[in-house]
């Protein structure tokens, strides 16, 4: 956005805008002011006010102690009909509670998936607060993730 200030060069300036919230101004300074202060040379000029600034920041993350007990890392391919959004898929699945995290890592339509579907790739990770998770645990909640999803969003495991 365009500042107002004599100080800076007419061409080589501009504000600092957030939400419409002025925060600073950037700029070449003016000709002029680089002579009165017997300046050679190119300077510029960085002003912002710190805070305004701070009404941008995010919340503070919690400090979280490092897990006593190890996590258990699974893949899981789906497929769902190409009108379901990963944001869907992705809430179901973490509404479990073992569930720590979830992230998705691929999205495929094509010739190996039927028309009007697509696959839906993610990476679980599955721990407890509590006690080292064993694979019977491990696979008795992934196979109640599955249930869910085939019943709320029609979801398939993909071979």
């Amino acid at each position: 956005k365009e500042a107002k200030d004599g100080s800076l060069h007419p061409n080589k300036r501009a504000a600092i805008v957030a939400a419409g919230n002025k925060l600073g101004i950037v700029g070449e300074l003016h000709p002029k002011v680089l002579e009165a202060f017997d300046i050679s040379g190119d300077a510029y000029l960085f002003e912002i006010d710190l805070t305004a600034l701070l009404s941008f920041t995010i919340s503070r993350k919690m400090f979280q102690p490092i897990p006593r007990f190890p996590a258990v890392v699974r893949d899981m391919a789906l497929v769902v009909d190409a009108r379901v959004t990963h944001q869907r898929v992705s809430d179901v699945i973490k509404s479990f509670p073992l569930v720590a995290q979830v992230t998705i890592f691929d999205v495929y339509a094509g010739e190996q998936v039927p028309p009007g579907k697509k696959s839906l790739a993610y990476r679980l990770t599955f721990q407890s607060p509590t006690h080292t998770l064993t694979d019977e645990e491990v696979d008795e909640v992934q196979q109640q993730i599955l249930s869910k999803l085939s019943q709320e969003l029609g979801a398939t495991l993909r071979s």
